[in-house]
């Protein structure tokens, strides 16, 4: 598809004016984001409390909604503390929540993919360099405090 043809198309699908960015990726008049394929689009738009995802599939020629997920930004109003210690290492995290050492990227991997997964890269976990990173929100939400 000519990059002129992505505009378009993302206004036939949303209904919305936008410029191409590049891979697939319309920047709408409305500040949301839609990367499209040849039979499914993903429409992504940052609020002020989170994410909202809009799934379009093509069915018989025509783009349809085919369904709709959110994501909560965490409430960081309340940050107290260095925040340094309140991320861990994952064998840190593992240790202290007597976990065998590879339960994080094991997890990690099964939620890939998944439409509502408990971790979020680059919200509750992150790789730097060699090492993963998990934020201790993450651990207690799903391990409790500790």
């Amino acid at each position: 598809m000519k990059t002129t043809e992505y505009a378009k198309l993302a206004k036939d699908i949303t209904g919305l004016n936008g410029k191409y960015v590049g891979n697939g990726a319309v920047k709408l008049e409305n500040g949301s984001k839609i990367q499209i394929g040849e039979n499914v689009a993903v429409q992504i738009t940052n609020t002020d409390s989170g994410y909202d995802s809009i799934m379009y599939e093509k069915k018989n020629g025509e783009w349809e909604s085919a369904s709709t997920s959110g994501y909560k930004k965490p409430n960081t109003e309340n940050v107290h503390g260095e925040l340094l210690n309140d991320v861990y290492t994952f064998s840190e995290a593992c240790e202290k929540y007597g976990l065998e050492n590879s339960t994080l990227r094991k997890r990690i991997e099964y939620e890939k993919g998944k439409e509502n997964p408990e971790l979020v890269e680059g919200i509750d976990y992150r790789k730097s360099g060699s090492i993963w990173l998990i934020t201790k929100t993450a651990m207690e939400r799903l391990y409790g405090n500790k």
